[in-house]
């Protein structure tokens, strides 16, 4: 977040400290899911009035966040993770049981008592039930369960470890989900469509409140009540355009008449009632609101927690009901004090955009052991994939957002970052405006301060004429290249009589067409796959970017098939360029302008590491040796990434793939030390390379082109065909062109060329 001059908050302190606290139990290698229930329970003294409480009095809070099958266990002063807790099914909910325990309920219908003070499992039983949610106080345990008509049913069960259960309530069937029932000791209460509903436990019958008013600004298809919450004998109920209901006394005088109404919210806010008579609301414009309730009198206007920087996803208190956590769109969770209604808090988590980030996975040679990624619509975000946690983020398009403004809606347009490249000394970013019928392109320069870890603006350009593609930054001096989806492309460079200002260099649009890729920036030159035609195979050009200079082609490879990617080797052989095509993927020498290796693997998509070449296709990711294309990894994800990267300096490097919802480490060097040990050992035994039966030129006894491939190596990860050409002295004693060598599931093509 930006500070009042313009810059943002200094975090290198903060990488430190936190990559060096964090607990190695908890760090995730899988993709972290968007958290979905939050409970917050007190460890020592309750029942100090929660509007009192300070903050000396939160050090033995903490909070039970249940994202998917885990409970993340957080310090609510500190937002530090404690603990992970890991179950084998889909959590459901979770309750703190005095003293010291926690329990959890999963949907297979198991109940976990966990042990808080050594983080193990002291009982576990079966409910004989599916549970939906679950609802205890004051020793009181009541699940709610769905049948396959949509019925539901409220069962109370015992604390015995054979499990009892007692079905108290049985309903009508509702179409509904979690956010649209609530319930208590005496009775149930649900909203489906424009109908609220009570069941009181031990009555027949139902009572209904429906909505009969009229709302001609909205589609009437989408006028309903979305959530609802109960509290001992008070229910409060949010319809669809953002009115709240709220109705006292439920189980004398029913909820055929409302008590009160609050209207402040755009869209169908999240509700939380406290012990206090105390309502909260929280909704799409990122606004905490607190009303005060009263059955005598009117409710007064609201006390607000403005600009949280995201919609508000999830609601929920503490037992004592001093401090209010909210879950927002973006994966993050807060606490906020309820006396003072401010945040003291943040959880360590990784934020996950709720729009997909129009830019990849970024390094940052700053700091080589984070990636940058988006963090929501117009923030990019630092992460540390060791812990998987975000350590910063920063606001480069969105620096005053409007008041209430909903940037998330569907129907709204908003601005993203959708390119980014860094230096050691600067930042260029592009943004743009999605959902708009003009399109907006604006550039923005950054430069970062390294003792204070911050960076400010210092220049800023409209660009006219086309989008932003890529920006590529030059890491030997204070340049910048960019490509806009016409193809055309630009140097940027500092003017010498103002340093604060950038001006481009002549455009160039090389056989005016578009360009599909660009490689990063290696001694002044990168190369670039331009798009020449859908019917010819692929170009790739390697262009000479130097200041004061427009870019110009030094070299142009006609490639085999539809190129899609080019990337430079990894430092240790700066001489290669990784390109893939629909067919393949290969390694190109630039001095000697030949084929060092291909590999037949078809629409691979690359990411380079200091020592390694990352190819992955699908949810199908592998890891091979630049210097001979021998496949040293491969994992199959859970979940297709949008995008992966490689980062780290020499042989100590990670790759990190984004998915849609969360990130994943995939691969570490430890990893590919121990597959080329493994590699080295195999082939010292078999005292073969795998070209030990090529095809030898001119041999009269071999009559077809038929090469025996060897088999699957002993470290069993290799899925398809992986091959490297012999060294040229061996396969260059005549000059043939274009040779094929066929095997049963793969064709190479292999040009040979003369040695002289």
């Amino acid at each position: 977040m930006f500070d009042e001059c313009g810059s943002v908050g200094d975090f290198t302190d903060r990488l430190k400290r936190r990559h060096s606290r964090h607990h190695s139990s908890i760090v995730s290698v899988l993709s972290l899911p968007e958290i979905f229930s939050l409970s917050i329970k007190w460890i020592g003294t309750v029942g100090k009035n929660p509007e009192e409480l300070d903050l000396k009095s939160l050090k033995s809070l903490q909070a039970f966040i249940v994202s998917n099958n885990d409970v993340i266990v957080v310090e609510v002063k500190s937002g530090h993770r404690i603990q992970l807790l890991t179950h084998p099914a889909k959590i459901v909910t979770l309750y703190y049981a005095f003293p010291g325990k926690a329990v959890t309920y999963t949907a297979d219908g198991t109940e976990y008592i966990w042990s808080i003070d050594t983080w193990t499992v002291l009982r576990c039983r079966e409910l004989n039930c599916a549970p939906l949610d679950v609802w205890h106080s004051c020793g009181t345990t009541l699940v709610v369960t769905k049948s396959e008509s949509k019925e539901l049913g409220i069962t109370k069960i015992n604390g015995n470890e054979v499990s009892q259960n007692e079905e108290i309530l049985r309903t009508g069937p509702h179409n509904i989900g979690r956010s649209q029932f609530a319930v208590t000791a005496n009775y149930f209460a649900c909203c489906e469509k424009l109908f609220v509903y009570l069941y009181i436990f031990g009555e027949n019958g139902v009572k209904r409140f429906k909505y009969i008013g009229k709302a001609d600004f909205m589609d009437s298809s989408l006028l309903e009540f979305i959530s609802i919450t109960a509290l001992r004998d008070t229910v409060a109920a949010a319809i669809s355009f953002g009115r709240v209901f709220i109705w006292n006394n439920v189980s004398r005088k029913g909820i055929n008449t409302f008590s009160h109404s609050v209207h402040w919210h755009k869209w169908a806010p999240c509700l939380a009632l406290s012990e206090s008579n105390t309502l909260f609301s929280a909704g799409d414009e990122g606004v905490l609101a607190k009303f005060s309730l009263s059955e005598l009198k009117s409710i007064s206007k609201p006390q607000l927690l403005p600009r949280l920087q995201a919609p508000v996803r999830r609601l929920n208190l503490s037992e004592d009901g001093s401090v209010v956590a909210v879950v927002l769109a973006d994966n993050s969770a807060h606490f906020v004090l309820n006396s003072t209604l401010n945040v003291f808090s943040s959880m360590e988590s990784i934020l996950c955009s709720p729009k997909k980030s129009l830019f990849p996975l970024t390094e940052d040679p700053l700091y080589t052991n984070y990636v940058v990624h988006s963090a929501r619509p117009g923030f990019m975000q630092w992460i540390a994939p060791s812990t998987m946690i975000s350590i910063a983020t920063a606001d480069v398009s969105r620096e005053n957002p409007i008041e209430g403004e909903n940037i998330f809606s569907h129907t709204m347009g908003y601005t993203d970052v959708c390119e980014v490249a860094l230096s050691r000394i600067m930042i260029v970013t592009a943004d743009c405006d999605v959902g708009f019928d003009i399109p907006n392109n604006r550039l923005q320069f950054w430069r970062r301060n390294e003792d204070l870890g911050s960076f400010a603006l210092e220049y800023c350009e409209l660009y006219v004429g086309g989008i932003i593609k890529f920006i590529r930054a030059c890491l030997d001096c204070d340049m910048f290249v960019t490509a806009d989806n016409k193809g055309i492309l630009c140097t940027w460079e500092r003017m010498k009589n103002d340093e604060k200002k950038w001006y481009k260099s002549n455009e160039v649009h090389w056989m005016d067409v578009p360009i599909l890729h660009i490689s990063r920036i290696q001694k002044s030159h990168f190369a670039a796959i331009h798009n020449i035609s859908q019917k010819t195979d692929g170009v790739v050009a390697l262009w000479c970017a130097e200041q004061e200079k427009s870019p110009r082609v030094v070299y142009v490879h006609q490639g085999n098939g539809k190129l899609t990617a080019v990337e430079w080797g990894p430092l240790n052989n700066t001489n290669l360029l990784i390109i893939s095509s629909k067919s393949c993927i290969y390694a190109l020498n630039i001095c000697t302008l030949a084929p060092l290796w291909i590999v037949c693997e078809p629409d691979l998509k690359l990411a380079v590491t200091s020592q390694f070449t990352v190819a992955y296709n699908k949810n199908v990711v592998s890891v091979i040796d630049s210097s001979s294309g021998t496949l040293l990894c491969q994992r199959k994800l859970n979940s297709t990434p949008e995008s992966v990267i490689g980062i780290g300096k020499d042989r100590t490097f990670t790759v990190v793939a984004a998915y849609e919802k969360g990130y994943g480490v995939i691969a570490r060097s430890e990893l590919l030390e121990e597959a080329q040990k493994q590699l080295h050992t195999r082939n010292a035994a078999l005292k073969k390379t795998p070209f030990s039966n090529l095809l030898t030129v001119g041999k009269k006894e071999v009559e077809n082109n038929e090469v025996p491939v060897e088999t699957l190596s002993n470290l069993e990860i290799f899925s398809g065909p992986s091959y490297s050409l012999a060294p040229m002295p061996y396969l260059a004693q005549k000059v043939y062109s274009f040779m094929f060598f066929i095997t049963s599931t793969s064709m190479i093509l292999v040009r040979m060329l003369e040695v002289q």
